[in-house]
């Protein structure tokens, strides 16, 4: 019944085409012949169209068996050749008229359409278990994907999960599981590790605070060690040692200091000693400095005897070195006053003869001079006539006039002054 009702509603599809045709070839415009000659042309095609939708009828489209996939793919190459068919058709009469190929398009358009849909539900039928089977691998692909992303699973190019047999498959799980386990027990391992570097370096911290006030007292071996490392024993060890060393310094710093406290009084005492002596020593020397005492001992250390004959000594011979320089010092002052005597008697003599000797040149020079005493009066006033001959009326010429007029008043003062002499 279901396969009587599809032959009718086939039977009608192509009533229906049959009267677009002839709508179309009615609308043309072209006369009855061509419109005769067109219709035998693809008509034809309808009617192959039409048996193969009859024989389409037998296919269950729902859920189609190997027989149908095949009946399916057999009327679809008869489609594809119907089309293809129409085709080679329309293409020689386009070449004929132009209008009678926009009847032809038409026409083909018609049939073309039809032909694509017809064969797209029997592509679809004549693929199913190709599409049901990548639907499933499409599933399974992703399926698997979901399953092995929790494990850091990467995909890569070239790797398909959907076609990887199932051993292949548990392989690569396995693999992830047992990379992600070893990943989980490095972490592990590093935490572990963490904490206890920071176990040992709490601990180091912690034994450096205590060994901070013996730190001076330890050698730069020592200074280096990782105090959290050592056993407790050692590290007690450690700290008895230093603490010890601590101890021997503080009692030699003692000692020092009371070293030091000694050698402070003795030294005050001394101090007070030497200021004692110094103080004998400014006065003695005191005593002495109108004498011009040198230096040859520290008085200082002189008994009241002792300074009370050397005091003596030095004014003796003060005195008598005194005497001396003055008996010195009358013989220099008459040898002094006797030879200026004798000096200022040559140097009247000299200057009496100079004077004669220049008063014979100055006659002899003035009878030479006379004239050129005139012919210099001439030159002084011809300067003297310069420093009025011109004006100017620019102000650098102005002031270098200026200037020159100065100059030639200084070499006529310097004229005038030289020829009074």
């Amino acid at each position: 019944m279901e396969n009587t009702t599809e032959t009718q509603s086939t039977e009608v599809l192509v009533i229906e085409d049959v009267t677009k045709l002839e709508e179309i070839l009615n609308q043309s415009g072209l006369e009855t012949t061509d419109i005769t000659e067109v219709k035998g042309n693809y008509l034809p095609f309808l009617q192959e169209l039409h048996e193969i939708k009859k024989l389409s009828a037998k296919i269950d489209f729902e859920n189609p068996t190997p027989l149908d996939e095949k009946i399916a793919s057999d009327l679809r190459k008869r489609t594809v050749k119907v089309r293809t068919g129409s085709a080679e058709v329309k293409d020689k009469r386009k070449r004929i008229h132009l209008l009678k190929g926009n009847v032809e398009q038409a026409s083909y358009n018609l049939i073309k359409a039809n032909c694509e849909l017809f064969e797209e539900s029997l592509s679809q039928v004549e693929n199913a278990r190709k599409i049901a089977e990548q639907k499933r691998i499409d599933a399974l692909r992703d399926e698997r994907l979901a399953e092995l992303t929790p494990l850091g699973y990467e995909h890569k190019p070239g790797i398909d999960l959907g076609t990887m047999d199932e051993a292949l498959f548990a392989a690569v799980k396995s693999g992830l599981i047992a990379e992600q386990k070893r990943k989980e027990d490095e972490a592990k391992a590093a935490e572990a590790a963490r904490i206890e570097a920071k176990r040992v370096q709490d601990l180091h911290d912690a034994r450096k605070q205590i060994l901070l006030d013996h730190w001076q007292f330890m050698t730069d071996e020592e200074k280096q060690i990782s105090f959290g490392l050592l056993a407790d024993d050692d590290f007690n060890t450690l700290l008895s040692t230093v603490q010890v060393r601590h101890g021997e310094f503080d009692a030699k710093q003692k000692e020092i200091e009371a070293e030091n406290a000694r050698l402070k009084v003795a030294a005050d005492e001394q101090a007070k000693a030497e200021a004692a002596k110094g103080e004998i020593r400014r006065q003695r020397l005191q005593i002495l400095k109108p004498y011009n005492y040198v230096h040859e001992s520290d008085v200082a250390e002189l008994t009241t005897e002792e300074f009370h004959t050397l005091t003596e000594k030095v004014a003796s011979d003060y005195r008598a070195e005194q005497k001396r320089l003055n008996d010195e010092r009358e013989a220099h002052e008459k040898k002094v006053a006797e030879d200026a005597r004798i000096a200022a008697e040559l140097k009247a003599k000299q200057d009496a003869e100079a004077k004669a000797e220049a008063d014979r040149l100055a006659a002899l020079e003035a009878e030479a001079n006379k004239g050129d005493a005139e012919k210099f009066v001439s030159f002084m006033n011809d300067l003297k006539a310069l420093t009025t001959k011109y004006t100017f009326t620019g102000k650098k010429y102005i002031t270098l006039y200026d200037t020159c007029v100065e100059l030639i008043n200084k070499i006529l003062t310097y004229g005038t002054d030289k020829t009074k002499k």
